[in-house]
């Protein structure tokens, strides 16, 4: 976060994954576009 950037660990739903995969997410904000982190859950694995 000192150097500007935010991360997320989070599930991994890649095929053949086990519970204890996870994927590393990061983003930097901004006060320009483009600012936004965008969800595309098209298989409604996160909404269990």
């Amino acid at each position: 976060m000192a150097n500007g950037f935010n991360g997320l660990l989070v599930k991994s739903f890649a095929p053949g994954a086990k519970d204890s995969d996870l994927n590393l997410v990061l983003w930097r904000w901004s006060d320009r576009p483009p600012s936004r982190l965008t969800l595309i859950d098209d298989e409604k694995r996160l909404s269990r």
